[in-house]
């Protein structure tokens, strides 16, 4: 591995979610206002793949980018509860 992939794998949940994210909004402009259902779980899905390529609790603590990115314990934690807390929102907003 070469050091540009060494200094990146940590930022792959982040980068997948962005990826997903840009998607999405390319996808709801010209399908939202017919699709909404199917959108929506499209959206909860997109969630699923950074949660399962997240570190584990016990991983080492590793710096990257000269110390703008450390990925840790509580990190994964932290970011797990967002993770889950986006996914319950948007189930949660079907209604409207």
């Amino acid at each position: 591995m070469n050091d540009v992939t060494s200094n990146l794998l940590p930022l792959l949940p982040e980068l997948i979610l962005a990826a997903e994210g840009f998607l999405l909004l390319i996808v709801g402009v010209y399908w939202l206002p017919r699709v909404t259902t199917g959108f929506l779980l499209a959206a909860v899905l997109a969630l699923l793949p950074p949660i399962l390529l997240m570190p584990s609790f016990s991983a080492p603590a590793v710096v990257v980018m000269n110390g703008m990115f450390i990925s840790d314990a509580f990190s994964a934690f932290a970011k797990l509860l967002v993770l889950t807390g986006t996914g319950l929102a948007l189930l949660l907003s079907q209604r409207w």
